[in-house]
């Protein structure tokens, strides 16, 4: 991975729906990172069939996966999708179904 900063994000990602899309799923991110959860939270089973993760994203999940065995994958996801990017994007945007999420 090369890591980019924000800048180089908004260059590589130029299409319309992608930049669309960021902007919900980031928001919806920051949502999540400011909530204030019970200690006992554990993200749903059906996370991690909504949130995808780019290869970068597999990548991290896995390495946590086997750092923290005691963590569930769903925790994990979750977790991945409020950091969201670092040294690149780690939610494919186009396969995560955000909409799931929304509050009705």
């Amino acid at each position: 991975m090369t890591w980019k900063n924000a800048y180089e994000i908004d260059l590589k990602y130029t299409d319309a729906t992608f930049r669309a899309n960021f902007d919900g799923a980031y928001t919806f991110s920051l949502l999540f990172r400011n909530s204030i959860v019970s200690s006992d939270y554990s993200a749903p089973d059906c996370i991690s069939d909504a949130i995808k993760l780019t290869s970068e994203g597999e990548e991290l999940r896995n390495l946590l996966l086997k750092k923290l065995p005691h963590i569930s994958i769903q925790n994990i996801t979750l977790a991945i999708f409020i950091y969201f990017f670092h040294d690149d994007i780690f939610i494919d945007l186009a396969s995560t179904n955000i909409k799931y999420y929304r509050i009705r």
